[in-house]
């Protein structure tokens, strides 16, 4: 993947991010989209190249794969923290 494009990718995500910790994207909406931000950068960062049709040819940049991830695991985080907040136990603790 070209550098201004990963670059551009990136941006755009630290902006969302900003937004989803601010709380003024959707609870549910927010960190899905940050999902497939964080795979399309993560995948990007590998550096994968289809050579023909049966060949691939990789040129990975292991540290931007890991940028890539943390953006994963943030979202994956604030997804579900706003899952179990939905959540009523009051049926399971047994409050009335």
């Amino acid at each position: 993947m070209l550098a201004i494009v990963w670059i551009a990718i990136m941006f755009v995500t630290v902006i969302h991010a900003f937004f989803l910790i601010r709380g003024d994207l959707p609870k549910v909406l927010g960190p899905i989209m940050g999902f497939g931000f964080g795979i399309l950068l993560a995948y990007g960062a590998l550096g994968f190249t289809f050579v023909g049709t049966s060949n691939i040819r990789t040129e990975p940049q292991l540290e931007l794969a890991f940028v890539g991830l943390a953006v994963i695991v943030l979202n994956g985080v604030l997804l579900f923290t706003d899952a179990v907040e939905s959540l009523d136990i009051s049926a399971v603790t047994g409050s009335r």
